[in-house]
This record gives structure tokens, C-alpha cells and sequence, in this order.
């Protein structure tokens, strides 16, 4: 039996924090906040710790600090950290409230930042459970949306996740039935994101660049939590001791209390070898992504040859996935695209990557329902729908969204303006269009730009006294128009029905377009066509309307 020393202890101890230092500082390297030579990014030259790089892009280090052993421990080593490289460190404690010692370890976390010196954040948050709601997932939430008030692109965002814990991760997984990606547990390094659910978002691919979003980083993934109470005992690292811990009707602490000491009892090594096979499923799975991305880049609306784009493509700049190529590919394929897209578009839409059975089912809808049915499939935030042979993801933001009056009204007021030219001041008249007359929100995506024209497809300058409304989601019943595009126009006038079809506009876009009618007359639809029958003539002047993206 080999006994060891309270000198070989300390001598372990130190060992284990240099190496956490270099950890931390290889990771810095490896997102940016740090060049090669260890010089803080934010700035030319070497700067103080407390200071703010420049930009205003944060580029700081970001602790999510509970207080417990290990964010403790993790603390104490960005105490060291700070003292050898340049980069801005902020500690961020979530007071959950759900513990009648909250103030307590709140009251701890601030006093060791402050004598260690590192500037400190407690943000509390409320919590209320509704029936079959995870108070675990609750809280995770809670505490995400909490931390992303502290956090720009180019942060990085430590926790304070060990080997055990990857090991729990693991077997819940294992628990849920979870493919490759969720075997791949937790990565050392990768890209996270908060969506418009306000929910981490973490992907194995990473950016183009470094800089290209927050990072998540680990950088005790790879140390035992025999090794971390090893540093705690060796610099007498005090911590708080949250009772909730020992609470087996917790999955985590089920595992870690009841499983994990035998499965260790019986192969020590098992965290070791659980930690290798996590790192296998993720290579396995980033190579399935990088495919599925590829094979999806052919597969949109604006990259694929045999499909019209839609508007939603052409003015909001929201690809759909082309159903013909998708189904042309094996079932297999067929899941891990549509989930890739889904994927891609989870920031900015709040859509929830589904289960293989949820997937299974939308892929089942889209393959046979028939052409006129309105699909809409609920993914989280976001809806799925389908139009013109293509699957589309549309936040339910865009869906829910209604027009208002004052908005309509202010787009009347401004052609209204225009009904004089001898009154409309400040343009110079040209054969193209020179000045712009109005900039406004439309549909919460888009604006719209009024300019005066003297050539070119442009409405006529309404008359004096003539009523100008407009109006968002006219209803189409008996109304006709006979546009005239860019390039061509009807010979006849047609109902707005068919010109919605006839011009891609996906349902859920037609009560978003302002509709500029003169007296009773509809004269236009912004940044789609003007009646051709009120159009202006030869060369007088006229106003031509536009919608533009963002």
C-alpha cells in the first residue's frame, strides 16, 4: 500500500491548478481572446484585466459561479489566471431563490470575488413550476437567459463540468434513447448561442471564425472530481454546499449518488473510458452534419434550379427546403437534412429540434398530404409550412404579427404628401430614381421606400382631394387588379387570389403587404406591382414603392 504525503498532495494540487491556468489560456487562444503570445486580443497591447475591450464586443471571460466545489475551485484558478494574462474575467451567480439559504450563497460568492478581486454579477430570477413542468430544466433556463445578459459575441462562457459530469450526461443520454449527438455529451470547446427561446443552443461545427459567436468552454472536462476536492484541500478553498445536492429525486444526483460510486467501485477507470467514446460519437456526428449541410446547401430554394423562389425567399430572405430533392434522397438522409435545417434556422426562428418520432412524423405530412393542405407543425417557437413544393420554418413572431393602424396610416400619410408636385420639396428629378421619401417598418421584416420617378413602372401622383388609404390583409373576395410588373403586365384584370399565387406569395405573407388603394380603387401593392391602369404616363412624374429587407 503506497501512502502518500501532505507534501506530495500540495505538489499534486499546484500541478493540477498550472494546468488548469494553461487550460484555460490554450482555450483563450483557440476563440480569440488571446494571440499566440498571450496577449489579450481586445486591444494592440497588453491591457488590465478590468479592461473593457474595445468595439464594445465583450471579449471577456464569463463565469457561471454557483459557488459549489467545482465553480469554486474554478474560481480560484481565474484568480491565478488573471494575474499572468490580460483578458477581462466576470463572474456571474443566478440567485434561484429555490433554496431558503439563497442569500447566503449569494453573500459567499460575493465576498470571494471580491477578494479575489473579480468583478461579480448576482442576477436573480423568478421560478414557477406548472404541473409536469422539470424544475431542473426550469432552473437550467432560467440561469441561461440570466448569464446572456452578460455575454456579446466573441465571450467565452466557462462552467465549471468535470469528467463525472460528463459521465452523468453520458448515461442520461443512454436513458433518452439519444443518437450520436446526444452520446457526444459535452465538448470541451463549442460554439453556443442563445435563441429566440432564450435556450443554450450548442453545435458541434464550429464558425467560419472565432469571433463569429459565444463560446462555451470546459476547461475542467478532463479533471476528475477526486482531483478537484484534491485542490481544494490543498489552498483551502472554501465553498457552499447546496442541500438540493443529495435530493435523489434528481436524475444527476441519482447518478451521482446512488450509480456512479458503484460503477467506479467496480471499473475506476470508467469516467476515463466514458469520456473517449463521448469524443468518438461527437467525431462521428460532426461528420454526419458537415454532410447533411452540404447535401442541404443544394437542397434551398435559391440554390435549386427547379424551384421558383417564393417571396418569403426573395424579400425576407428566408430559404425553404425543396421537398422534390429531399424525398429524392434515402430516409435516412431525408431525417438528418430536414434536422439540419431546422438546426440552422433554431436562432433565429425558436424552433426545437424534434425527437426522432416528431421528425419522423413531419417528414410523413410533408411527403403526402395533399398540395392545397395547409400544413403547420408546431417546433417549438416556430412553425413548419409548406408552399410551392418547399418546406418553410416561420417563427410564430412572423405568423402572430398584426399590422397596425398607425402604420398604415402613416404610409397613406406620406403618398398622400405626394399628391402636389410643386409641393414635394428637397427632390431633384431625374429618369431614375434619386431620393428616397419615407422609410418605415413593414411586417416587423421589411421597410419600404417611396422615390420619385420619371421613368420606369411608378404609380401616378395621387390627385388633389383623393382618398388614399391603405390597407394590411385586404380581404381578396371580388377585388381585381390588373398589374403591371416590372417588365410586363396583364392585358386584363385579374382577381387578387390568383395574383397572390401568381406571385409566390406564401399565405402567411398576405396580410403582412400594405395594399394602397385610391377611393375605392386598389392602385398597388408595395414592392409586388401598381395597377397598370394608374400607372404614370410618358414622362410625368410618378412614385415608384418599394419593400426591402432588412
Amino acid at each position: 500500500m503506497t501512502m502518500t504525503t501532505g507534501k506530495e498532495t500540495a505538489t499534486k494540487g499546484e500541478a493540477l491548478v498550472t494546468q488548469l491556468v494553461s487550460e484555460i489560456a490554450q482555450l483563450c487562444q483557440q476563440t480569440g481572446l488571446l494571440d499566440n503570445a498571450g496577449e489579450s486580443s481586445c486591444s494592440g497591447q497588453t491591457s488590465s484585466p478590468e479592461q473593457e475591450c474595445s468595439a464594445g464586443l465583450g471579449n471577456k471571460l464569463v463565469l457561471a459561479y454557483s459557488g459549489g466545489l467545482d465553480s469554486q475551485v474554478l474560481c480560484y484558478v481565474l484568480a491565478k489566471f488573471k494575474f499572468i494574462y490580460p483578458v477581462p474575467i466576470k463572474l456571474v451567480h443566478v440567485h434561484h431563490g429555490l433554496s431558503p439559504n439563497a442569500d447566503t450563497w449569494a453573500a459567499h460568492c460575493l465576498a470571494k470575488a471580491q477578494h479575489y478581486q473579480l468583478d461579480i454579477a448576482i442576477e436573480q430570477v423568478t421560478i414557477t413550476k406548472a404541473p409536469r413542468q422539470s424544475l431542473e430544466a426550469l432552473a437550467r433556463s432560467a440561469r441561461y437567459q440570466a448569464i446572456n445578459k452578460h455575454l456579446n459575441v466573441g465571450d467565452v462562457l466557462l462552467t465549471a463540468h468535470h469528467q463525472d459530469d460528463q459521465l452523468e450526461t453520458l448515461l442520461l443520454a443512454l436513458k433518452r434513447g439519444q443518437g450520436p449527438k446526444g452520446l457526444a455529451a459535452m465538448g470541451k470547446l463549442q460554439p453556443l448561442a442563445i435563441s429566440a427561446g432564450n435556450e443554450a443552443v450548442e453545435a458541434l461545427q464550429a464558425p467560419d471564425t472565432a469571433r463569429a459567436c459565444i463560446w462555451h468552454a470546459r476547461p475542467m472536462l478532463d479533471v476528475s472530481r477526486d482531483d478537484i476536492e484534491q485542490i481544494a484541500q490543498t489552498f483551502a478553498i472554501t465553498h457552499i454546499e447546496d442541500e438540493s445536492n443529495s435530493d435523489d429525486k434528481f436524475d444527476r444526483n441519482f447518478l451521482r449518488n446512488q450509480v456512479i460510486p458503484l460503477l467506479k467501485a467496480r471499473w475506476p477507470s470508467i469516467a476515463v473510458t466514458a469520456s473517449r467514446s463521448a469524443s468518438l460519437c461527437a467525431e462521428q456526428q460532426q461528420m454526419i452534419e458537415n454532410e447533411a449541410k452540404l447535401r442541404l446547401n443544394h437542397m434551398l430554394s435559391n440554390q435549386s434550379g427547379n424551384v421558383q423562389q417564393s417571396l418569403e425567399d426573395t424579400l425576407f430572405g428566408n430559404q425553404g427546403l425543396s421537398l422534390e430533392l429531399l424525398f429524392a434522397k434515402t430516409p435516412q438522409w431525408q431525417a438528418a437534412i430536414l434536422r439540419q435545417f431546422i438546426q440552422a434556422k433554431q436562432l433565429n426562428t425558436g424552433a426545437e429540434l424534434p425527437s426522432k418520432l416528431v421528425l419522423s412524423q413531419v417528414l410523413t405530412q410533408l411527403a403526402q398530404a395533399k398540395q392545397d393542405a395547409n400544413i403547420e407543425i408546431q417546433c417549438g417557437n416556430a412553425v413548419i409550412k409548406r408552399f410551392n413544393h418547399c418546406a418553410y420554418l416561420v417563427s410564430n413572431d412572423v405568423l402572430n404579427w398584426q399590422a397596425q393602424g398607425e402604420l398604415a396610416n402613416a404610409i397613406a400619410g406620406h403618398l398622400s404628401s405626394l399628391c402636389d408636385p410643386a409641393t414635394v420639396s428637397g427632390v431633384t428629378y431625374a429618369s431614375d430614381n434619386v431620393a428616397v421619401n419615407a422609410t418605415n417598418e413593414v411586417a416587423g421584416e421589411s421597410h419600404y421606400q417611396l422615390s420619385i420617378a420619371t421613368a420606369g413602372t411608378r404609380l401616378r401622383l395621387p390627385k388633389n382631394g383623393e382618398n388614399v388609404e391603405v390597407s394590411f390583409g385586404a380581404a381578396s373576395g371580388k377585388l381585381k387588379c390588373q398589374p403591371a410588373f416590372v417588365h410586363s403586365y396583364r392585358n386584363k384584370p385579374r382577381e387578387l387570389k390568383k395574383l397572390w399565387q401568381e406571385c409566390q406569395v406564401p399565405p402567411w405573407r398576405r396580410n403582412q403587404l400594405p395594399i394602397v388603394f385610391y377611393g375605392n380603387d386598389l392602385v398597388a401593392v408595395m414592392g409586388l406591382w401598381v395597377d397598370k391602369r394608374f400607372c404614370a404616363l410618358d414622362e410625368e412624374l410618378g412614385i415608384v414603392i418599394e419593400l426591402l429587407d432588412k
